[in-house]
């Protein structure tokens, strides 16, 4: 895990003498740039949530692009582009996490293993559930407005 604080005192050590040669300090919208997002409960529900965000109108567009006959390549980078904005991207940030070791064959027999594997599977249950409560919600939403506003879209 990293804090701006850590990056603020890192310090270079490549000389054969092992002294630290410091750096030009970054300025802190750079830092913040460099700061990878540690995942946890709460951010892969607002992932999950996300992905509700955006996959409730996707479904909707869909639906209506199967109906017709319309282009099947701007249909699949469409599809393409929703899947790396709204799922990919966020689950690996945001519940998977980029410091996640590999694990091996056996890692059920593994005990450090399994803990780092049980935390990973309780984010994504997280992720899961925040996208059921905010997709329903979403949804019901998306229902009411497009029933009231344009009921020949529904």
């Amino acid at each position: 895990m990293f804090s701006i604080k850590g990056l603020a005192s890192c310090r270079l050590t490549n000389r054969p003498s092992g002294r630290a040669k410091s750096r030009t300090p970054l300025n802190s919208s750079v830092r913040q740039q460099m700061q990878t997002p540690v995942p946890s409960h709460r951010s892969a529900t607002y992932a999950g949530a996300w992905a509700a965000l955006g996959g409730v109108p996707w479904d909707t567009w869909m639906s209506h692009q199967l109906k017709g006959n319309h282009d099947v390549l701007v249909t699949n980078l469409i599809t393409l582009s929703f899947f790396a904005v709204f799922l990919f991207v966020p689950v690996y940030y945001f519940v998977i996490g980029t410091n996640t070791g590999l694990y091996s064959r056996f890692w059920f027999l593994d005990p450090k293993q399994r803990a780092a594997y049980w935390v990973i599977s309780k984010r994504m249950f997280c992720w899961f559930a925040g996208a059921a409560v905010f997709g329903a919600i979403w949804s019901f939403t998306l229902w009411v407005v497009l029933r009231s506003w344009a009921p020949a879209l529904v």
